[in-house]
């Protein structure tokens, strides 16, 4: 592997746990861990558009061809 792929990998990887811990500091009270029901759909849909449709489908397509575009429509 390319060593600058590597630093910039272990750069952004430190910056996230850094950001994390950080701001896992901050939080004292469990009434501020909690989440409302609008990120929670938030956070459901960027995962099923983020990975499914895009790897999913990918996958699905080389695999049954262009009949997997009914998951990714099927799914919104």
């Amino acid at each position: 592997m390319d060593p600058a792929l590597l630093i910039s990998l272990a750069v952004t990887l430190a910056a996230i746990v850094a950001l994390a811990v950080r701001t896992g500091a901050k939080t004292k009270k469990n009434k501020d861990k909690g989440s409302n029901a609008a990120i929670v759909a938030g956070v459901i849909i960027g995962t099923l558009v983020g990975g499914s449709s895009t790897v999913g489908t990918a996958q699905l397509a080389y695999t049954y061809g262009m009949s997997a575009w009914w998951f990714t429509l099927g799914a919104g």
